[in-house]
């Protein structure tokens, strides 16, 4: 079904395991991979730092959801190619 998939990831420790489920899931399509990394021009506050200012909560709500989560929005509204999230 999907011959090329592209493995975008932030870099940090949690995104290894999106990179080992695309990878696999692309050895078992016989697809081609190209992974691909993308950081923030200015630094992220550490969910301790917003967690320390009551603005955000574990499980991607609040502050962080608002930052984190628009992307992947933002990138389902837009693609005009059949797109996959791991979670």
């Amino acid at each position: 079904m999907y011959k090329h998939i592209l493995i975008p990831t932030d870099g940090s420790e949690l995104s290894q395991k999106a990179i080992e489920a695309g990878v696999e899931f692309a050895r078992e399509s016989q697809a081609r991979v190209t992974a691909f990394t993308a950081v923030p021009e200015y630094p992220l506050p550490s969910e301790a730092e917003l967690m320390s200012r009551r603005m955000a909560s574990h499980g991607r709500r609040g502050l962080s959801a608002l930052v984190h989560g628009s992307q992947t929005h933002g990138v389902l509204t837009h693609s005009t190619i059949p797109t996959l999230v791991y979670r």
